[in-house]
């Protein structure tokens, strides 16, 4: 029985050790999971004194910036032209510019409807204020009233003033010049009011050089980095060509589903009609925004989360959240700060606000 009770204590004795081992091996391997510290290795390959962890930082230049948002936008129209005839009648010529993409100046014919009619219309006006004023002269040497008759006289004059009116609309021009979208006109086609033509009355389309602006996207937080956005200069690139120009509107609307406004860009009205971009072209857009100074220029790779920095201050790791003014092709435009030792761009995992590190210059 003794013997029995002896073999029994030593297997309870043998179980408590080996759970004893386990739970060692076991605090062992979380501490060394959880330990940040590098471990440094000696020439011989055997374990030497825990090392910080090496963090590359850089350590900026307080300087001015002029903000500038560089993105795309639209070639817009705002407003179309419809080309109809005022009087009746068969088209007897057509310029030659009236063409899709054709340049057009101010007063310049383009189209002219057959004139004759007018012209007779006129002549026979003409004649009866010739006829009134004769009249009217004969009865005043008579000693006559002639109250009544100047009064046809009055009405003669205005008649033919109506006939020469409806004569010069005959040819067609615009006081401004412009450019030609789509022409639906043939010579010998009978033009004239939609009320006398239906829709054959429309001969074409055209817009002013001047109705063109770009449609720019734009975040709200540019919006308040360019405030005041109304007003500033612009530059607007195509494939080909650059063009300046002014922010002239701000859209009243955000986007629902991109949540983006609308800025509207107008060109500088030195351009000649065939030097504006054609309506619907992809371009890219430059607008120029304030100077700003005293602030740091970062990589977007120095913000690690929530807008803030980890720098290095008397030789440990701190987060701090800088004033961010601007987001722009790549970098962060900040506020300048007291920066220590440098902002942290590289960090190893596992390190903490607080912890020991060794600071390494960027590009070392």
């Amino acid at each position: 029985m003794e013997k029995e009770d002896t073999k029994d204590e030593r297997g309870n004795w043998i179980g408590y050790l080996q759970i004893a081992v386990i739970v060692g091996i076991i605090a062992v391997a979380i501490y060394f999971a959880r330990a940040p510290e590098q471990v440094a290795i000696d020439e011989n390959g055997t374990l030497g004194e825990r090392q910080p962890p090496i963090v590359t930082v850089m350590q900026p230049e307080s300087q001015s910036y002029n903000f500038r948002l560089d993105t795309t936008g639209t070639i817009t129209l705002k407003e179309r032209v419809t080309i109809t005839s005022e009087v009746k009648g068969r088209v007897v010529w057509i310029s030659s510019k009236f063409e899709p993409g054709g340049t057009i100046e101010a007063n310049e014919v383009f189209i002219k409807i057959d004139p004759r009619v007018y012209e007779l219309e006129t002549e026979e006006a003409a004649s009866e204020l010739a006829l009134h004023e004769i009249e009217l002269e004969k009865q005043k040497n008579l000693g006559a009233n002639v109250d009544r008759l100047e009064i046809l006289r009055n009405q003669a004059r205005i008649r033919l003033d109506l006939a020469r009116l409806q004569l010069s609309k005959t040819e067609l021009s615009l006081p401004y010049s412009f450019r030609v979208i789509s022409s639906s006109v043939e010579i010998g086609e009978l033009a004239g009011t939609a009320e006398t033509t239906g829709t054959a009355s429309i001969l074409g389309l055209a817009y002013r050089p001047d109705s063109i602006r770009v449609d720019v996207p734009i975040e709200v937080q540019d919006i308040q980095t360019l405030d005041p956005i109304i007003g500033r200069t612009a530059n607007v690139m195509t494939s080909t060509e650059k063009s300046s120009g002014v922010v002239s509107g701000l859209g009243s609307i955000v986007a629902p589903k991109s949540r983006l406004a609308t800025v509207y860009i107008k060109f500088d009205s030195e351009l000649n009609p065939s030097e504006y971009p054609l309506p619907n072209s992809f371009v890219e857009v430059e607008i120029i925004g304030p100077t700003e100074e005293n602030v740091f220029i970062l990589p977007e790779r120095s913000e690690k989360s929530l807008g803030q920095v980890r720098l290095v201050r008397d030789g440990q790791l701190e987060s701090f959240e800088p004033q961010i003014l601007a987001r722009n092709n790549g970098f962060l435009v900040v506020r300048a700060f007291d920066a220590g030792a440098g902002i942290a761009i590289d960090i190893p995992p596992n390190t903490h606000d607080g912890m020991t590190v060794t600071t390494v210059p960027v590009g070392n």
